[in-house]
């Protein structure tokens, strides 16, 4: 069951690039806190955290030769946001499609 609260989503994604700071290191993966602005979300962070570390995953995933995964959160239009950006090569055109 969700557990909702106000949640800062800047430490958020400091927290998870510290957690994974070891594995991103031995996959040769850069990572980086964007000085994107203050960012606070109305959510359960163990479920953002969650979604957080299986994106991070999956970039180290996409990445075996190294490169760079940015964390930027923000508000836009009143709402909290945490861009999840790398370098690796995205989804295929076809993969797209089935995933939404």
């Amino acid at each position: 069951m969700p557990q909702p609260r106000p949640t800062d989503l800047r430490e958020l994604d400091e927290r998870m690039l510290r957690f994974l700071e070891p594995t991103l290191t031995r996959a040769g993966i850069h990572a980086r806190l964007d000085d994107g602005s203050a960012a606070t979300a109305w959510c359960d962070p163990l479920m953002v955290e969650q979604v957080l570390l299986n994106l991070l995953k999956n970039a180290v995933e996409a990445m075996p030769r190294g490169g760079e995964v940015t964390l930027r959160p923000s508000l836009e239009d009143g709402r909290a946001i945490v861009d999840v950006l790398d370098s690796g090569p995205g989804l295929p055109p076809e993969m797209r499609q089935q995933l939404f």
